[in-house]
């Protein structure tokens, strides 16, 4: 729900803040029109487009008079703020056949208001048609910068909606790399939306730098709008990773500029989120109290898709609390929002909370029908989310090539700058000698470009080399990160919990080894992964050992202190071949509690990593591999080797040992200690 919240907040803000008012009221019937607009503030929408209606037929009956279009283009921006399109789209067309060959100007942004409502409702390419023709327009005629940075920001937000990521960047970019551009309003919110597109693609920790550089700007505008949509963002972001800390101080902070300020419809957003951390946090009363603020703000701006899911929230706090009355009442209310919100996932989870409801109050045939529409809603969304991921590594793809393009057209940029700025320095006595210098640095440069490129051709056969060894490995590692008999039990598990009349212990089973083929196929696509990431994954293939082994498994993870594993990246699920190798082959004496023990660690760039198991111990499950001839594990094998892959392609040290555990932890059994280099997420990496 975040990234959705924070797309529409930023579809709200754009004519918000982009309001430019060029002429002043003159006549008396205009000033009428315009003190209506002041008094605007708090009426319903009826008589929004009644005023706005009133506006056009002054506009109608004297199409000279452009005060009158700048009282419609005001009226447009909040109508498209109430999301009512379908009243713009009428509207706005009329007045730009009244307003054309008059006053540009306004003709521009009451066009972009019209390409605004058709976007909003995927009708992406008239928008975009009318967006570029304004480009035009202004190039050739307005000339305005602050026009030309709204446009940017128009067609940036219409390709961030369709999805088309590479571009939305580049037309944000155009705006942010422009130092000379000092209207901070507007690239406040092109950080912002910069912010969102990383948010989207799952990069929170460099989400939280654009949001942090667009809460900045806005305090020194002191614009409270943006000041609390920057604090829910970083929040949402760090709530994301997990830093519920970090997310409760930004959040709190959020909800109170909200409420100071009456900027509302931020608030379902920031309420939702603090819900969530009340909920992790074990307070369900708290919990419930946000979900139902959340709600509300939802409703007062027809935000059907929040409604949703907030109904949700509501109702798994009421079951958690015994109340399936009113659970089941709320989880049916949101069923009553899909056919605007169309929001699946959402149906989905309602459709969950209605049949626990239903079999809760001894209605098994409604408990039976609510999750047969549950199963089939949750296989096609399967279905969308193998499609989404696909489609995102895509995205991070282009994007990732875009910023690489974006960087080069900057610093070509700041080169000609630099260029034009010398040239106007010079005096015409300098011609002679500039035209030599420049002979000699472009000879210079010629040879160094020839020497750069044969030393670059050598680099890129080793790199490939490198990266086909990197490819087949992750590959031979991806078919043999799981074997046959772990599938094999997992299966039989949720089939006997099913015959046993445990549906939702099933379903978690299930839910759980579904998140774990899934992680695995993301893992196939990239080449590094956070190491928080990696954790994720263990702690989930533990959970599901243990699910199968009871209280005769149990682990530790410890992490150093000040070591951030958000910001630790490592070749993906390194670490899981070592503890599968543990399960497998090291517990094996009967009555014993299994226990598997994690440590982590930093010295500079080097990542320490102990793992302890109290099983029968390395040289004795080697002697029966020998006796029974018997091969080890093959996954061992191979992430010793890509291992060391890792280490000679960031050209560091890297060390492996397995042997007999003699500490004070276990009386036996196996000890692995890895050291290998890590990089930052500030770190120039190229996929």
């Amino acid at each position: 729900m975040g990234n959705l919240v924070k797309f529409l907040g930023i579809l709200l803000i754009i004519f918000l803040v982009t309001a430019c008012k060029k002429n002043v009221p003159e006549q008396a019937d205009n000033d009428e029109v315009h003190s209506d607009i002041q008094t605007f503030e708090g009426k319903n929408t009826d008589s929004l487009l009644s005023f706005t209606h009133k506006a056009l037929d002054h506009l109608k009956s004297n199409p000279s008079n452009t005060q009158h279009a700048a009282v419609i283009l005001d009226c447009l921006r909040k109508l498209n703020m109430y999301r009512l399109y379908d009243d713009v789209v009428i509207i706005a067309s009329e007045a730009i056949k009244l307003v054309k060959n008059k006053d540009l100007y306004i003709l521009v942004q009451i066009k972009d208001q019209l390409a605004f409502s058709w976007f909003s409702t995927y009708d992406f390419a008239p928008a975009k048609a009318l967006l570029l023709d304004n480009m035009l327009i202004n190039a050739q005629s307005i000339k305005d910068k602050a026009i030309e940075h709204e446009i940017n920001l128009y067609l940036g937000t219409l390709y961030y909606k369709d999805e088309i990521y590479d571009s939305a960047l580049y037309y944000f970019s155009l705006t942010d790399n422009d130092k000379a551009y000092d209207n901070k309003s507007i690239r406040t919110m092109i950080l912002n939306n910069i912010g969102g597109i990383y948010d989207y693609l799952e990069e929170y920790a460099t989400a939280i730098r654009y949001f942090k550089r667009a809460l900045l700007m806005a305090q020194e505008t002191g614009d409270s709008f943006f000041i609390t949509m920057c604090l829910n963002n970083i929040g949402s972001s760090y709530l994301a990773l997990d830093s519920f800390d970090l997310a409760v101080i930004y959040l709190d902070l959020a909800i109170a500029s909200g409420k100071k300020y009456d900027h509302l419809q931020l608030l379902a957003s920031s309420l939702s989120n603090r819900g969530l951390i009340y909920e992790n946090d074990s307070l369900p009363e708290k919990a419930l109290e946000c979900y139902k603020q959340a709600f509300y703000y939802d409703s007062v701006y027809n935000n059907y898709y929040g409604m949703m899911v907030s109904h949700n929230n509501i109702a798994k706090i009421y079951f958690a609390l015994d109340d399936i009355k009113n659970a089941y009442a709320h989880a049916f209310q949101s069923l009553s929002c899909y056919e605007t919100a169309g929001n699946m996932d959402a149906l989905k989870d309602a459709y969950q909370i209605l049949s626990l409801c239903s079999k809760a109050q001894d209605k098994p045939d409604d408990a039976y029908n609510y999750l047969r529409l549950y199963a089939l809603y949750y296989d096609s969304l399967y279905n969308e989310n193998r499609t989404y991921q696909l489609k995102k590594t895509e995205a991070i793809y282009k994007l990732k090539k875009m910023e690489g393009d974006l960087d080069v057209l900057k610093t070509e940029k700041n080169t000609i700058q630099d260029l034009l700025a010398a040239k106007q320095k010079e005096s015409r006595y300098l011609w002679i000698f500039a035209g030599l210098f420049l002979l000699i640095l472009v000879f210079l440069l010629i040879t160094f470009v020839n020497i750069r490129k044969r030393h670059r051709l050598e680099q890129l056969y080793t790199q490939n080399m490198t990266e086909k060894a990197i490819i087949e490995l992750n590959h031979r590692l991806f078919t043999s990160q799981i074997n046959s008999h772990f599938i094999s039990n997992i299966l039989n598990g949720i089939q006997s919990l099913y015959v046993n009349g445990q549906t939702e212990e099933a379903s978690q089973y299930l839910s759980r080894f579904n998140r774990l083929l899934r992680t695995l196929l993301e893992a196939s696509f990239v080449k590094v992964e956070s190491l928080r990431k990696s954790l994720d994954f263990l702690e989930l293939y533990l959970s599901l050992e243990k699910m199968r082994f009871g209280q005769r498994l149990n682990y530790e993870i410890f992490m150093e202190e000040g070591l951030d594993p958000s910001d630790v990246f490592l070749p993906p699920l390194i670490f899981q071949p070592f503890v599968e190798n543990a399960i497998k082959h090291g517990f094996r004496r009967a009555g014993k509690e299994n226990i598997i023990h994690l440590s982590f660690g930093a010295e500079g760039k080097s990542l320490h990593v102990e793992i302890v198991d109290n099983g029968l111990g390395y040289n004795f499950t080697r002697q029966q591999h020998i006796n029974n001839r018997t091969h080890g594990s093959r996954g061992l094998k191979l992430s010793q080797e890509r291992i060391e892959l890792w280490g000679k392609e960031l050209k560091q040290p890297t060390a492996f040992s397995i042997d007999d555990y003699k500490g004070g932890l276990f009386d036996r059994g196996t000890l692995v200690k890895i050291s290998i280099p890590f990089i930052n997420d500030d770190y120039d990496y190229e996929d």
